[in-house]
């Protein structure tokens, strides 16, 4: 049941995510798969990583940015949304998000899903390097 769970959640958050990656701001992420690490370019400065904690950072950004969406949402309010659905949708983020913060198997197959976003972006986010380094980052 778990594996169902851990499959719906993760089709429903990665086009999310996907969108979240795709503005550019947020194309600061090179992973190698092979050695198991990655480098962020964050705050005017390159932070190398392992990948367990670049997708435990996604995870964590991506259930703050819920949240935030899901408050501002109640707080305009401006299309008179019914903030029972906006409850339940985020109960169930908070959730997968307890499942992947507790369980090994499920921490390894979202691994797998956010490194195969951040590899599709991936040529997207060495040109975005490159910038950085042609202007002395």
């Amino acid at each position: 049941m778990m594996q169902k769970n851990l499959f719906y959640f993760v089709i429903k958050f990665t086009s999310t995510l996907e969108k979240i990656l795709e503005n550019e701001v947020n194309q600061n992420v090179l992973i190698d798969d092979i050695s198991g690490k990655g480098i962020i370019f964050n705050d005017q400065k390159i932070i190398n990583m392992d990948i367990k904690d670049i997708v435990k950072k996604t995870m964590d950004k991506l259930i703050s940015q819920l949240c935030d969406f899901k408050n501002d949402i109640e707080y305009t309010n401006s299309l008179s949304i019914n903030t029972k659905i906006l409850d339940d949708e985020i109960k169930t983020a908070k959730n997968k998000y307890t499942e992947f913060k507790n369980y090994k198997n499920v921490q390894e197959s979202v691994n797998e899903y956010i490194k195969d976003i951040y590899n599709k972006k991936k040529m997207n986010t060495i040109d975005n390097f490159s910038l950085l380094k042609n202007n002395g980052y």
